[in-house]
């Protein structure tokens, strides 16, 4: 289908909002009669799918992030200031950049079921080994192993989302599994400061008996990848026939047009830009993500880690809202670039205040209003990104802007331990932070300005 404009558009010209944002015209033809119903279909496959692709990224966000919780002991038993923890917790990035890319080749050349299986033993090994750190250099070199055995992950499954969804379902099943974010800090910070402050397994301090058990469910989840999820449409046993072919042909159809009508030319282009947004994006999230248990803490003097953690997890009660809500609203609208630049700018000018009014209690607000507007954020950028590229091509450009973007993962928590200890409080590293999503706000504005100089040279 190419990319031509439709005679009963309302649209003056080509339509970003139509074109870019979604990957195909939202004008198609309507389909022959007896074709599966649509909407049975989908809900049928986000049934099967995404309930499991959620509990493995719980699992996986839980073990890449229950660190910061761990800090609250860990930092004094092993001595770490907040720039050794900065850093020690960021290098996690490091090697999950420099995999990404490989990571998903092996993916698009092994399957999703054999893939899966592969890196959630491995991760899920890599995560409990780190109950047995002795200083900083044996962390960081646990938080390095771990990021290379997380990296095929994350890109994996966002293409494998796109195999599965049409681009104006997509935001919503990626805000779907993206909830795996708010849904570990929710349950996983309340259950790690419980473990941390009164768990103590054969004489292991709470962090590290932490660090053990949380580590090994990912090792069980492997087997039930392996046996739950199809590689593709055609292994779906539990769609009919006719059901398979259709939504085959329902991907195959926006597959092409999408890479004969947007892309050729402009991937290094749109991969810098996309992973320019998503740097301010990941910026964000990680400064305060490893921290935010120790902004509490230093907040509420009199909280114990327990309270801590249960405060943190209200934090990601509100943005877990905001992204469901946010991606729907962005699916339903058909819209995705001022959904994008929206929240971006909120949660920077909301941040920003708050850290310069003073407070102790209006910068706890602001903290989780930011971290609200992130999350929002994040599923339309996927959702967007996603739209360019199909098949292969997928594959690598979802893996390198995640892999570009994963030195701002690296750069967040390490910048933000540096600034405290030079300036003695957080309040600075925030400045920081609302700075990045301004990054945001202007990137999103340069891909949309190139997507509709593609749309035009396209249509010549």
């Amino acid at each position: 289908m190419g990319l031509t404009p439709d005679a009963k558009c309302a649209c003056a010209g080509p339509c970003i909002r139509h074109v870019a944002s979604e990957g195909v015209s939202r004008h198609t033809p309507v389909a022959a009669p007896h074709q599966p119903d649509e909407s049975g279909v989908l809900w049928r496959v986000a049934w099967r799918l995404l309930p499991l692709l959620l509990l493995l990224y719980v699992v996986s966000f839980l073990d890449r992030v229950n660190i910061a919780t761990a800090a609250l002991q860990m930092n004094t038993d092993l001595g770490l200031d907040a720039t050794t923890y900065g850093w020690a917790s960021g290098s996690f990035f490091l090697t999950y950049l420099l995999c990404q890319v490989p990571a998903n080749w092996a993916f698009y050349r092994l399957g999703m079921r054999r893939w899966m299986a592969i890196i959630l033993t491995t991760w899920g090994l890599c995560s409990a080994a780190t109950a047995f750190v002795s200083g900083p250099v044996s962390l960081t070199a646990a938080r390095l192993v771990l990021g290379a055995a997380e990296a095929g992950f994350y890109p994996a499954v966002i293409c494998y989302l796109g195999r599965w969804f049409p681009s104006r379902f997509r935001a919503r099943a990626v805000a779907v599994f993206l909830l795996a974010i708010p849904v570990a800090n929710i349950v996983g910070t309340p259950l790690s400061s419980a473990l941390v402050e009164h768990a103590g397994l054969a004489g292991l301090p709470g962090w590290r008996t932490m660090f053990l058990l949380e580590g090994l469910p990912a090792v069980a989840l492997a087997a039930v990848a392996w046996r739950v999820l199809p590689d593709s449409v055609s292994q779906a046993r539990w769609l009919s026939g006719s059901e398979r072919r259709w939504l085959s042909r329902q991907i195959e159809t926006e597959s092409h047009s999408t890479s004969t009508g947007l892309m050729p030319g402009l991937t290094n282009r749109l991969i810098a830009l996309l992973a320019l947004v998503n740097v301010g994006l990941y910026f964000s999230l990680y400064a305060v993500q490893f921290f935010l248990p120790q902004i509490i803490a230093r907040l509420s003097p009199k909280a114990s880690i327990t309270d801590v953690g249960w405060i943190a997890a209200g934090c990601y009660v509100i943005a877990a809202f905001a992204m469901f809500g946010w991606s729907l609203h962005s699916d339903r609208s058909g819209e995705r670039i001022v959904h994008i630049i929206a929240p971006a700018f909120s949660g920077a000018i909301v941040l920003a205040g708050t850290v310069l009014e003073g407070s102790n209690q209006m910068l706890l607000i602001g903290i989780t209003l930011m971290t609200a507007c992130v999350f929002a954020a994040i599923p339309v950028f996927w959702s967007l990104t996603t739209a360019f590229w199909s098949g292969a091509a997928a594959a690598t450009g979802v893996a390198t802007v995640n892999a570009i973007s994963s030195l701002a993962s690296f750069l967040g928590p390490y910048l933000t331990g540096f600034l405290t200890d030079s300036t003695g409080d957080y309040r600075l590293a925030l400045l920081v932070t609302a700075g990045f999503l301004i990054l945001t706000v202007v990137g999103t504005v340069a891909v949309n300005n190139t997507a509709k100089r593609a749309i035009v040279r396209s249509l010549r």
